[in-house]
């Protein structure tokens, strides 16, 4: 079996499991361990924090030029933003989350629908590493790189 095949086996398996404790671990780290405040530079921050039930709220805002007066003179600065509700059962190996995003609506990562707001978050505590498709938002805004540890509230 593929490394491919194993990280499918393991989300199909916990997509139809019950809720799992917030402390639990499935093969991955704790859902505790995502939750803070992750940061890359001044213009990109995903926002990362657990409700009841083992729900991980994410919760990403992106700018491209706010740190640049006379785009904001002007303007002309680029926002992406992306809102999601994530299940323990989504978060694959307790490592990866993959979604994307139709206006208010979560779905499944591989809808094939290029237009719509793709994200995948990989934890490698003590980071979080972020890729998107670059349709979260305007021109030149992307969630891609490598966030700083969080500040944990």
């Amino acid at each position: 079996m593929t490394i491919e095949q194993t990280a499918s086996a393991v989300a199909i398996l916990a997509a139809t499991a019950l809720f799992l404790p917030a402390s639990a671990n499935a093969g991955g780290r704790p859902l505790t361990d995502w939750v803070g405040s992750w940061s890359l530079g001044a213009e990109q921050t995903i926002d990362i924090s657990l409700e009841e039930g083992s729900l991980l709220v994410v919760d990403g805002y992106a700018t491209y030029g706010a740190r640049d007066p006379e785009r904001v003179a002007q303007g002309s600065v680029q926002v992406a933003s992306f809102f999601a509700r994530i299940t323990r059962g989504q978060v694959e190996a307790g490592e990866v989350i993959r979604f994307t995003i139709d206006g208010d609506t979560v779905l499944p990562f591989a809808v094939a629908d290029g237009s719509l707001c793709k994200v995948e978050l990989k934890l490698e505590w003590p980071k979080l590493r972020a890729r998107d498709n670059g349709r979260c938002g305007g021109a030149n805004v992307s969630f891609t790189g490598l966030y700083a540890a969080p500040y944990k509230k």
